[in-house]
């Protein structure tokens, strides 16, 4: 699931402007869902490594990035 987040946030600009604020408070909603009460996260994901904390919370972050630039 972070992995498809971080690729959502990072293409949400191109949707149309209608489309665009609902996209960004989905993506908001489920990162906030995910985190962890320390702050880190740990998504289902066996395949893509969503189970390792570490790999898990650099792709929340670079969401959370990708929802920041535009």
């Amino acid at each position: 699931r972070l992995y498809w987040l971080q690729a959502r946030a990072r293409v949400q600009h191109l949707l149309p402007d209608g489309e665009r604020d609902g996209a960004r408070a989905r993506i908001r909603s489920r990162l906030q869902t995910m985190a962890r009460p320390d702050g880190s996260y740990v998504g289902p994901g066996i395949a893509m490594k969503e189970d390792d904390p570490l790999v898990a919370t650099a792709l929340a972050l670079l969401a959370i990035g990708g929802l920041a630039e535009q």
